[in-house]
């Protein structure tokens, strides 16, 4: 279920958030991880925590349930923002979004089948189709998620829903007191109840489940846009096109030769590189991770102007250029120019996380 909370929903938000850069479809392709490798066992507890990890990434495709959901997430400045939504999941690849709040939110719905999605707005009736790219496998990189994180897993259960949970807890290494931490019910593998804290401590973002039900009916049609009688069809515009993952020869060519492609940008590793479909510039994904958490990178060649970002602020790198950064439900972007290239770096993580990132990447060359 965590694959729902920290990235499939905010792709749908940012969606309707105004199709931010014109980057939003391609961003739950930042899931993809490196192949499994064997890890060091360092005790019973870590490959029992590391077990039921694994078991939550594919849980969903396991187990049908539905139930309501409460995200709330907390700004720089301290301002947090509260969404609840009741969520319906059909294994394997099936689901439906029902958005109960805020009230600009309210009658908002959004439906996914495997690769299919569809984006239901009641202003206007009008109803989105978009095609998610396809994602290789997803798999647990141990010896990176060991290297950059420390794990414990709690001894005793707690309650989240009416359900037992076992809280998992990924430390950071290398930034002080960031944390993710997970309530996973062992039966399903089912994540209840999450909580993230940006490098310093602040608490960043917490969702929960306030009922759940692994054994819900649905109605034939529950998953289908027919239920949309007379809504207005659209399509995505960036929605055109197959993700394509490229290779080394390709890379050198694209760009006009100018990319940048670090194999590792601090404790995040090159995972991978695409080719966005439906932009109107060549723009490339890079596709980074630590082990645990996901960093994508968009690289175009400059525009002429400036690249323009809605409800952006102005923020200084530690290299003296200037970038522009935004926030919103769950994730933070920061766009700047360097190597002539407009540069944009998205992740789950706090401005001033990004923006290390952002300076090591600028010195990469």
């Amino acid at each position: 279920m965590r694959t729902w909370i920290s990235f499939r929903l905010p792709i749908a938000f940012l969606i309707l958030w105004g199709g931010l850069l014109g980057l939003a479809p391609a961003f739950c392709a930042t899931k993809h991880l490196s192949q499994t490798t064997a890890p060091s066992i360092r005790s019973a507890q870590t490959l029992s925590g590391i077990s039921l990890y694994r078991k939550s990434l594919v849980a969903s495709e396991f187990c049908s349930y539905s139930g309501k959901q409460y995200i709330t997430t907390w700004s720089d400045d301290g301002h947090s923002t509260t969404v609840v939504s009741r969520l319906y999941h059909m294994s394997p690849s099936r689901f439906l979004v029902r958005f109960i709040a805020p009230k600009e939110r309210v009658g908002h719905l959004i439906i996914e089948d495997k690769a299919d999605q569809w984006t239901y707005l009641p202003a206007g009736r009008m109803l989105i189709f978009s095609k998610r790219p396809a994602t290789r496998p997803e798999l647990v990189n141990c010896n990176l998620l060991l290297k950059n994180y420390s794990i414990t897993l709690s001894s005793s259960p707690d309650i989240v829903a009416d359900r037992k949970a076992y809280v998992l807890t990924f430390t950071s290494k290398l930034r002080k007191d960031r944390a993710l931490r997970f309530w996973i019910d062992p039966y399903t593998g089912i994540t209840l109840r999450s909580e993230r804290y940006h490098a310093g401590g602040n608490l960043a973002a917490v969702s929960y489940f306030s009922d759940i039900d692994y054994h819900p009916k649905f109605s034939p049609n529950f998953f289908s846009p027919k239920q949309f009688k007379g809504a207005k069809m659209k399509t995505s515009p960036f929605t055109s096109g197959a993700t394509v993952y490229l290779s080394q020869s390709q890379l050198r060519r694209s760009l006009g030769g100018i990319g940048v492609f670090p194999s590792q940008i601090r404790e995040y590793k090159l995972q991978g590189v695409t080719r966005m479909a439906g932009v109107k510039r060549e723009t490339l994904q890079l596709h980074y991770s630590d082990g645990l958490s996901n960093v994508s990178l968009f690289e175009s060649v400059e525009p002429r102007n400036t690249t323009k970002m809605t409800g952006a602020r102005s923020f200084r790198l530690k290299s003296g250029r200037y970038g522009r950064t935004a926030s919103k439900y769950n994730y933070t972007v920061l766009n700047w120019e360097a190597h002539h290239l407009s540069l944009t770096i998205l992740g789950d993580l706090s401005v001033e996380t990004l923006s290390d990132l952002a300076q090591n990447f600028t010195q990469s060359r």
